[in-house]
């Protein structure tokens, strides 16, 4: 009989974050001079969410200090293609990426596709009559 395989604690990102991600990404993998296209020519969802931070313990730059919702937060989550996730993460390779040049990655990213953060959302006490 074999040993159960361990699952994984996989964590979703929190809320709207998801969608942040894919707007904010120019649909480019996150990873300098990729250029891997994160939506398929068909529609597909091809990118993947990494965590900067690893979200279990013994993961790629994992820090037990941070809390449930500060790993599935848009702050600790990036979108790259495939082979360069598992780039970051794997374990022979995961020692060259460090938290401050993933978030680097990111940010250059958003910056180089023009990609804005989504506007606040107005509350109903700053927009008279708006349903929110």
């Amino acid at each position: 009989m074999r040993p159960k395989k361990q699952k994984k604690n996989r964590m979703e990102p929190l809320g709207q974050v998801s969608r942040e991600l894919w707007m904010l990404s120019g649909n480019e993998c996150a990873f300098p001079k990729c250029g891997e296209r994160l939506v398929g020519e068909d529609g597909a969802f091809i990118g993947e969410v990494a965590h900067i931070v690893g979200a279990e313990a013994g993961s790629a730059r994992h820090d037990s200090e941070l809390t449930r919702d500060e790993l599935r937060a848009a702050e600790n989550l990036m979108l790259l293609c495939a082979n360069c996730h598992t780039r970051i993460d794997h374990v022979d390779s995961r020692h060259r990426y460090s938290v401050t040049a993933l978030q680097r990655m990111k940010q250059t990213t958003k910056t180089a596709s023009g990609a804005r953060p989504p506007p606040s959302r107005p509350t109903s006490a700053t927009t008279p009559g708006t349903p929110w």
